[in-house]
């Protein structure tokens, strides 16, 4: 399980069996996800302590981010898959497929859709209640980042094709 360690320095969090890939925190601070190379998400309290082991993907999860109201989260990985997790739940609530490394993930300003990129220079908005999927097509290289705006519908993408890419509806 999870836990505070002091020695001299700051407190750490132990549980992940391999290394730490990304790290979000919940807007309201109350919650803190890590995604890591042992192919698992770990939900930690505000006190540091684990609430919870997410399993699902098949390799290296690269990164977890949260919603805005804190109560899913969306991850991606070398797996090819990113999972939407309620974060009641030890199992993804939905699993979105790419055909490659899926290399970032965010959730729309307004929630309803996740935005992830991959290495298949692929961008894809997934829509959250249903899992349906609009490809983004632009790109001729990888995808590694995507950002989205918390206060309009603009989406930003980044690519080894040495363009960054704004899609606004």
């Amino acid at each position: 399980t999870g836990q505070i360690a002091k020695e001299s320095g700051p407190d750490y969090l132990r549980g992940h069996k391999a290394g730490v890939l990304s790290l979000c925190y919940s807007l309201n601070g109350e919650m803190l996800a890590s995604s890591s190379e042992d192919h698992t998400i770990r939900l930690w309290d505000d006190r540091g302590r684990e609430i919870s082991v997410l399993r699902g993907h098949k390799d290296k999860v690269e990164r977890v981010v949260f919603s805005r109201e804190g109560h899913m989260l969306a991850s991606c990985g070398v797996d090819g898959m990113a999972c939407l997790w309620s974060i009641y739940e030890s199992k993804p609530i939905r699993v979105l497929e790419h055909k490659a490394e899926v290399t970032d993930i965010s959730f729309t300003g307004d929630g309803r859709f996740v935005v992830t990129t991959s290495v298949d220079h692929g961008v894809r908005l997934w829509d959250v209640s249903n899992g349906e999927v609009e490809y983004l097509r632009g790109h001729t290289a990888p995808v590694r980042a995507v950002v989205c705006s918390a206060l309009t519908n603009c989406i930003v993408t980044a690519s080894d094709d040495c363009t960054v890419r704004v899609w606004q509806d």
